[in-house]
């Protein structure tokens, strides 16, 4: 497992869920919540998981190559990992705020 962190992260794949869910305001503000609603990181990284399969445009298809291969990426994701990384800013935003 070693082998295949990327950038700091479990893997690519979740390093690029990562990326993208956190470069938008809207999905980073709806997983922010998801963060504040969930006390344990294993649950905010559920509901964070379930927000990206409801944002799958390929959910409602046909099974494909590109279906299999867009669940096989998403099964890869460390969505745990994710959500500590997210509880970290929200702690450092709260330090941050705190000494002003």
């Amino acid at each position: 497992m070693e082998g295949k962190k990327y950038q700091g992260w479990t893997n690519y794949e979740t390093w690029v869920v990562n990326l993208w869910l956190t470069n938008y305001s809207g999905t980073y503000d709806a997983i922010l919540e998801s963060v504040r609603d969930n006390a344990a990181d294993h649950d905010a990284g559920e509901a964070i998981k379930e927000f990206v399969e409801e944002l799958n445009p390929l959910n409602d298809k046909e099974p494909s190559l590109f279906t299999d291969l867009m669940n096989g990426a998403l099964s890869e994701v460390n969505w745990r990992e994710i959500a500590q990384s997210l509880r970290e800013t929200l702690k450092e935003n709260e330090q941050y705020e705190g000494a002003r």
